[in-house]
């Protein structure tokens, strides 16, 4: 019995698309490698807000190690990270000024860098935002990318608070449009918690504008009030 001819352009193709699925994947692949080693600083830092301790050194790893991987990753998520590692570093940086301006320039990079690849990132979007105020950037420079990122971040509560700092930091120029999309955040984030909300409007010292945003919500209005009492008796 004669043994079967193997039809030899299939295998090519086959091995040719698993080589090149293999050459595209690589760089995925080492970005992940560099940033194994920062698994959890990423997730301590939370945006430069620092949930958990970060010392200074293992701030800077992260830094180093995200600038090596997330031109290798080369995608969204990756770029945004490498944006909140700056913008961590930046907030560090106070006694710095040189490195916290170098480092705050690197941060809006990297966020506009992770929004060419996803214009729909509103991670992105809220921390660009937050990088232009941070940078002393104008109300006309601010305002059109919080617009955005209120629009495009819309149904992402952590995000929320980040971007009604802003709005409260800039309340008495936003025009009519922008603070109806802040009162819908203003909702949100009085839902999602009204610890922190309540100190936020403390912070800003917009209780007034607030509670007559939560008119549209008594049971939520009482439940601002009461806590807000709690804290600020």
């Amino acid at each position: 019995m004669r043994p079967a001819k193997i039809a030899i352009a299939p295998v090519l193709l086959a091995i040719a698309g698993g080589l090149l699925l293999a050459a595209l994947a690589a760089p995925q692949f080492w970005g992940g490698i560099k940033l194994l080693p920062q698994e959890r600083t990423l997730a301590n830092l939370a945006g430069g807000l620092f949930t958990q301790p970060v010392t200074d050194a293992q701030l800077e790893d992260a830094v180093a190690a995200w600038a090596g991987a997330a031109p290798w990753l080369d995608s969204s998520d990756g770029w945004a990270g490498y944006g909140d590692v700056l913008m961590a570093s930046a907030r560090r940086s106070a006694a710095d000024p040189a490195l916290r301006r170098r480092r705050l320039a690197a941060a809006d990079r990297a966020y506009r860098e992770a929004i060419a690849r996803d214009p729909a990132n509103g991670r992105a979007w809220t921390m660009l935002t937050a990088a232009a105020v941070e940078r002393g950037g104008t109300p006309e420079t601010v305002l059109p990318l919080l617009r955005q990122a209120m629009r495009i971040g819309a149904h992402e509560p952590s995000l929320v608070f980040t971007r009604l700092d802003i709005a409260f930091y800039l309340w008495r120029v936003l025009d009519p449009a922008l603070k109806a999309e802040a009162a819908k955040e203003v909702l949100s984030a009085a839902r999602f918690d009204v610890d922190r909300f309540v100190r936020l409007v403390r912070r800003h010292y917009l209780l007034e504008p607030v509670r007559a945003i939560l008119d549209s919500d008594p049971d939520l209005k009482w439940k601002f009030d009461d806590w807000y009492l709690r804290l600020y008796p």
